[in-house]
């Protein structure tokens, strides 16, 4: 029987070569006979091909006969027989189905999902359709190749060797001999350094030439002062604009507020991000109050990527060009034509506005645990014992015998009985709340709760001075009166928090109280001065930024660069006559501040 088998096997295996065979002399001869008209080029078989082909018929007869003779008439093997047949050449093809609506629906809905494409970005898409029937020469490349142009401004780009620090050369190569990456290419490795450095001047003759400022530029010191509503309405910065004018009278300077902090992109959580920003204060309101911290005004000087924590070789570098371009244009100012007059340009610092952590990181200061930790005096704290060890207080003028009495007060009293105060703050979950959204509930809960203590204390009158200082502060009404209210205030809560809870008189207190309230009248508001609109710029440069380890860093910097000419030449378009396309609508939801 195995025998028998084994036979059945060698027999179908000989069929398929005889029906190969035999389906390939019948292609070829379809194959020659297409061309009717040239029929006496077609070669005539060849004497092996027909040899070939009645061998192959007669062994198929012979084959036929021994699966017949082999299987006695069983039906499995006339099953195998039938599945080895091809089918017959003259059976219809199968029908392919057409490409349909329903087809090109399924495919850009998919793309739009995977994408995460809005609403507004996809009516931007069908405009961009629209505009590609009109102009169908238009490649993909051709489009890249423009957002490149409007994000050149003079890049240089500096990689750092991941080991020793030393400058990459132009091959991604280090150079130091005595590296043990020597003559390594780093491309691609994610534990290097990388600073990308703009050109400001540049950026600068494109906010003059696009039409972010105006003619307010010949007479910003007629303006009434304000300490709420711009930067460059408070008296600060107009006292400065009349030195610069005293200065340099053939000049107009135009005065510009720095930034820089590091942030982590979410997704990437190998090298930490440093942007250093320029906002200028003089731009022509068109949108929003905060017009002047808009990505498409603010100018980006430099950019680092580094693994480590920053040092001050890491900043020298990235302030290094900045710093020159800016007394560049002293001797070489910009020209602008305002009124059909040609002026002169210079540029200059106004003001470096830092978070505590990032001004700890450059400067070392403000220190929270030292006795000479402020950024802006030499005031000597005070070292005061808590339960857990102690901490530094920044009160110093307080009176040895009320000391003595009311020392460590806060470690002698006790935990009251009843609801405990984390049950009420935990069903608001503040931690996930924006700082705003706490400020309000902070602004409308407070004086609720304290009108529902049954008896008054002096921590009551401490917190309600602080709320009020908090509430004045932050007003946007703010004028002269409200400031000297504010500067009595300020004694009242020092004196109270630094006698009776010295604990509670911490650095960020110190300098709310000791700095900022002396000089909110001069300053103008902190809500105009604070480093919190810079925040949303970090945000904006990360966002829609694939999270790669050698592209994210020259990805955020070319979206982000190309910002400020792509709005300009769109509405540029836009405006024309006989334009099909109405201005893009994914623009109010990525640059309204």
């Amino acid at each position: 029987m195995e025998q028998k088998l084994r036979r059945v096997d060698r027999i179908s295996s000989k069929r398929l070569q005889a029906e190969w065979s035999h389906l390939f002399v019948d292609q070829e001869e379809k194959r020659m006979k297409i061309d009717v008209g040239r029929v006496d080029k077609i070669p005539a078989p060849s004497e092996q091909n027909s040899n070939n082909y009645d061998s192959n018929v007669d062994e198929k007869n012979s084959v036929d006969i021994e699966m017949w003779e082999a299987s006695n008439g069983d039906d499995s093997v006339e099953s195998e027989n039938n599945d080895c047949e091809f089918t017959d050449e003259n059976s219809e093809a199968p029908v392919i189905n057409e490409w349909d609506r329903e087809d090109a629906l399924n495919f850009i809905g998919s793309v739009f999902l995977y994408n995460k494409v809005s609403k507004t970005i996809g009516k931007d898409i069908f405009q961009i359709s629209n505009i590609l029937k009109n102009q169908p020469e238009i490649q993909i490349q051709d489009v890249w190749k423009v957002v490149d142009h409007w994000s050149d401004q003079e890049t240089r780009i500096y990689a750092f060797c991941g080991t020793c620090s030393t400058v990459l050369l132009d091959s991604k190569k280090c150079g130091n001999v005595g590296c043990s990456r020597y003559s390594l290419s780093q491309a691609n490795v994610a534990s290097s350094k990388m600073i990308v450095t703009f050109s400001i001047r540049k950026q600068v003759e494109d906010l003059l030439s696009n039409g972010s400022f105006d003619d307010t530029l010949l007479n910003r010191g007629l303006k009434s002062s304000s300490l709420s509503s711009r930067l460059c309405d408070t008296p600060q910065y107009k006292e400065r604009i009349s030195e610069c004018e005293t200065k340099y009278p053939d000049y107009i300077t135009l005065l510009l507020t720095m930034n820089t902090d590091g942030f982590r992109k979410r997704g990437n959580s190998r090298g930490e991000v440093w942007p250093v920003f320029l906002a200028p204060s003089d731009v022509s309101m068109k949108k929003s109050s905060f017009e002047d911290y808009r990505p498409e005004i603010v100018m980006m000087s430099a950019i680092m990527l580094t693994t480590n924590k920053p040092n001050d070789s890491d900043f020298s570098s990235i302030f290094e060009r900045l710093k020159n371009e800016i007394d560049d244009t002293t001797k070489n100012p910009i020209h602008v034509l305002i009124r059909n007059v040609n002026y002169k340009v210079r540029l200059e610092i106004y003001q470096c506005v830092l978070d505590m952590d990032a001004s700890k990181k450059i400067y070392g200061y403000p220190c929270w645990q030292s006795y000479e930790g402020c950024s802006r005096c030499s005031v000597r704290g005070s070292r005061e014992r808590t339960k857990k060890g102690s901490m530094i207080c920044w009160f110093t003028q307080r009176e040895t015998v009320i000391v003595f009495i009311l020392k460590n007060v806060l470690n002698s009293s006790s935990v009251p009985k009843g609801r405990s105060s984390t049950s009420l703050i935990d069903p608001i979950i503040l931690n996930s709340r924006t700082g705003r959204e706490v400020q309000e509930m902070y602004n409308q809960a407070l004086p609720t709760l304290l009108i529902c203590c049954e008896r008054a204390d002096t921590w009551q009158a401490a917190v309600l001075f602080h709320w009020l200082l908090t509430r004045m502060a932050t007003s946007p009404f703010l004028n002269i009166s409200d400031c000297n209210f504010l500067e009595s205030l300020s004694q009242v809560i020092r004196n109270l928090l630094g006698i009776a809870y010295p604990l509670l008189y911490t650095m960020k207190l110190h300098i709310i109280l000791d700095h900022m309230v002396p000089n909110i009248r001069f300053e103008g508001s902190p809500l105009i001065s604070s480093a919190a609109p810079f925040e949303r710029l970090n945000q904006s440069l990360g966002r829609n930024t694939d999270v790669y380890t050698t592209r994210s860093l020259i990805d955020m910097t070319t979206k982000f660069m190309a910002s400020h000419r792509a709005n300009y030449y769109c509405e540029k378009a836009v405006a024309k006559t006989g334009s099909p396309v109405l201005y893009r609508l994914s623009l109010y939801n990525e640059s309204d501040i």
